[in-house]
Protein backbone atom coordinates (compact mmCIF):
# COMPACT_ATOMS: atom_id res chain seq x y z
CA UNK A 1 0.00 0.00 0.00
CA UNK A 2 1.59 3.43 -0.79
CA UNK A 3 1.79 5.94 1.60
CA UNK A 4 -0.69 8.26 -0.30
CA UNK A 5 -3.14 6.02 -0.10
CA UNK A 6 -2.99 5.38 3.69
CA UNK A 7 -3.14 8.86 4.64
CA UNK A 8 -6.33 8.90 2.47
CA UNK A 9 -7.59 6.44 4.36
CA UNK A 10 -6.58 8.28 7.91
CA UNK A 11 -8.31 11.38 6.68
CA UNK A 12 -11.56 9.38 5.46
CA UNK A 13 -12.18 7.23 9.20
CA UNK A 14 -11.30 11.03 11.04
CA UNK A 15 -13.84 12.23 8.70
CA UNK A 16 -16.58 9.85 9.23
CA UNK A 17 -15.68 9.19 13.00
CA UNK A 18 -16.30 13.26 13.67
CA UNK A 19 -19.42 13.12 11.42
CA UNK A 20 -20.63 10.36 13.58
CA UNK A 21 -19.40 12.05 16.96
CA UNK A 22 -21.37 15.30 15.71
CA UNK A 23 -24.59 13.31 15.38
CA UNK A 24 -24.58 11.99 18.87
CA UNK A 25 -23.99 14.93 20.34
CA UNK A 26 -26.64 16.99 18.30
CA UNK A 27 -29.12 14.37 18.71
CA UNK A 28 -28.89 13.76 23.10
CA UNK A 29 -31.31 14.65 24.87
CA UNK A 30 -32.44 18.11 25.77
CA UNK A 31 -32.96 19.72 29.24
CA UNK A 32 -36.45 19.56 30.20
CA UNK A 33 -37.84 21.40 33.29
CA UNK A 34 -40.77 20.60 34.93
CA UNK A 35 -42.63 22.97 37.96
CA UNK A 36 -45.66 22.41 40.60
CA UNK A 37 -47.27 22.93 43.30
CA UNK A 38 -48.81 19.78 44.92
CA UNK A 39 -52.12 21.24 47.18
CA UNK A 40 -54.09 18.62 49.16
CA UNK A 41 -56.24 19.74 51.54
CA UNK A 42 -54.35 20.53 54.91
CA UNK A 43 -50.70 20.28 53.38
CA UNK A 44 -49.11 22.30 50.18
CA UNK A 45 -45.63 21.32 48.72
CA UNK A 46 -44.25 24.77 46.51
CA UNK A 47 -42.05 25.23 44.26
CA UNK A 48 -41.38 21.39 43.67
CA UNK A 49 -39.18 21.82 40.51
CA UNK A 50 -37.71 18.20 38.19
CA UNK A 51 -35.25 18.97 35.63
CA UNK A 52 -34.78 15.80 32.97
CA UNK A 53 -31.96 15.42 31.05
CA UNK A 54 -31.15 12.49 28.89
CA UNK A 55 -32.68 9.06 30.99
CA UNK A 56 -31.80 11.07 34.60
CA UNK A 57 -34.09 13.12 36.83
CA UNK A 58 -33.18 15.48 38.95
CA UNK A 59 -35.47 16.74 42.01
CA UNK A 60 -34.38 20.38 42.75
CA UNK A 61 -33.79 21.50 46.31
CA UNK A 62 -35.71 23.71 48.51
CA UNK A 63 -39.45 23.04 47.40
CA UNK A 64 -41.38 23.58 50.41
CA UNK A 65 -43.45 21.56 52.48
CA UNK A 66 -46.37 23.40 53.95
CA UNK A 67 -49.20 22.95 56.56
CA UNK A 68 -52.36 25.25 55.90
CA UNK A 69 -54.46 25.12 58.68
CA UNK A 70 -53.11 26.87 61.41
CA UNK A 71 -53.11 25.53 64.71
CA UNK A 72 -53.21 22.13 63.74
CA UNK A 73 -51.14 18.96 64.93
CA UNK A 74 -49.38 16.50 62.09
CA UNK A 75 -48.86 13.66 64.19
CA UNK A 76 -47.63 11.93 60.90
CA UNK A 77 -46.85 12.37 57.33
CA UNK A 78 -45.76 10.41 54.12
CA UNK A 79 -45.49 11.66 51.04
CA UNK A 80 -44.26 9.71 47.62
CA UNK A 81 -44.11 10.69 44.35
CA UNK A 82 -43.80 8.58 41.53
CA UNK A 83 -42.44 9.53 37.85
CA UNK A 84 -42.84 7.58 34.78
CA UNK A 85 -43.08 4.42 37.53
CA UNK A 86 -39.55 5.36 39.46
CA UNK A 87 -40.20 6.59 42.84
CA UNK A 88 -38.72 10.19 42.83
CA UNK A 89 -39.23 11.80 46.24
CA UNK A 90 -40.02 9.59 49.62
CA UNK A 91 -39.95 10.64 53.11
CA UNK A 92 -42.09 10.32 56.81
CA UNK A 93 -42.10 12.68 59.17
CA UNK A 94 -43.09 12.71 62.96
CA UNK A 95 -42.23 15.36 65.14
CA UNK A 96 -41.36 18.08 62.65
CA UNK A 97 -45.43 20.04 62.20
CA UNK A 98 -45.52 19.31 65.62
CA UNK A 99 -43.36 22.03 66.38
CA UNK A 100 -43.07 24.22 63.23
CA UNK A 101 -45.92 24.46 60.22
CA UNK A 102 -43.17 25.05 56.83
CA UNK A 103 -40.37 22.55 56.45
CA UNK A 104 -37.82 23.88 53.43
CA UNK A 105 -36.28 20.39 51.56
CA UNK A 106 -32.82 20.43 50.81
CA UNK A 107 -31.90 17.14 49.41
CA UNK A 108 -29.45 16.16 46.25
CA UNK A 109 -31.78 13.67 44.17
CA UNK A 110 -30.59 12.20 40.63
CA UNK A 111 -32.52 9.32 39.97
CA UNK A 112 -31.39 6.92 36.67
CA UNK A 113 -32.98 5.15 33.96
CA UNK A 114 -36.18 7.72 33.96
CA UNK A 115 -37.42 7.89 30.78
CA UNK A 116 -40.44 10.77 30.19
CA UNK A 117 -42.68 11.19 27.34
CA UNK A 118 -45.56 13.50 26.55
CA UNK A 119 -47.96 10.88 28.09
CA UNK A 120 -45.85 10.42 31.59
CA UNK A 121 -47.30 11.01 34.96
CA UNK A 122 -46.17 12.03 37.71
CA UNK A 123 -48.33 10.37 40.83
CA UNK A 124 -48.63 12.17 43.89
CA UNK A 125 -49.64 10.06 47.13
CA UNK A 126 -49.78 11.70 50.69
CA UNK A 127 -50.78 10.21 53.66
CA UNK A 128 -51.06 11.56 56.75
CA UNK A 129 -52.97 12.20 60.59
CA UNK A 130 -54.32 15.78 61.41
CA UNK A 131 -55.46 16.53 64.70
CA UNK A 132 -55.66 12.68 65.08
CA UNK A 133 -58.04 12.11 61.73
CA UNK A 134 -56.02 9.84 58.72
CA UNK A 135 -55.99 11.46 55.75
CA UNK A 136 -54.92 10.20 52.15
CA UNK A 137 -54.24 12.92 48.72
CA UNK A 138 -53.58 10.95 45.82
CA UNK A 139 -53.48 13.30 42.33
CA UNK A 140 -51.81 12.23 38.52
CA UNK A 141 -50.35 15.08 37.03
CA UNK A 142 -49.61 14.66 32.95
CA UNK A 143 -46.35 15.75 33.04
CA UNK A 144 -46.58 17.86 29.44
CA UNK A 145 -49.36 19.89 32.28
CA UNK A 146 -46.19 21.05 34.68
CA UNK A 147 -43.31 21.51 31.61
CA UNK A 148 -41.56 25.27 32.11
CA UNK A 149 -38.65 24.54 29.91
CA UNK A 150 -37.79 22.69 26.47
CA UNK A 151 -34.49 23.34 25.20
CA UNK A 152 -35.25 21.72 22.28
CA UNK A 153 -39.01 22.41 21.72
CA UNK A 154 -39.92 26.09 23.38
CA UNK A 155 -43.22 26.21 21.61
CA UNK A 156 -44.33 23.33 23.81
CA UNK A 157 -43.96 25.28 26.94
CA UNK A 158 -47.20 26.06 28.78
CA UNK A 159 -46.82 29.36 30.28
Amino acid sequence: MKKRDVIGLLVIIILILTILLGIKLFKSSSIVVYKTDIIADDIRINNLTLVSFEDKLYVQDGYILKLTKEGSKVDSLNVDVEVAGKSVIGFVYGDIFKKYNESVTDTFNVIEDVKISKDSKMTVKIRYTIDGKEKEYKDAIKMSSIMKFDEKNPNAVRK
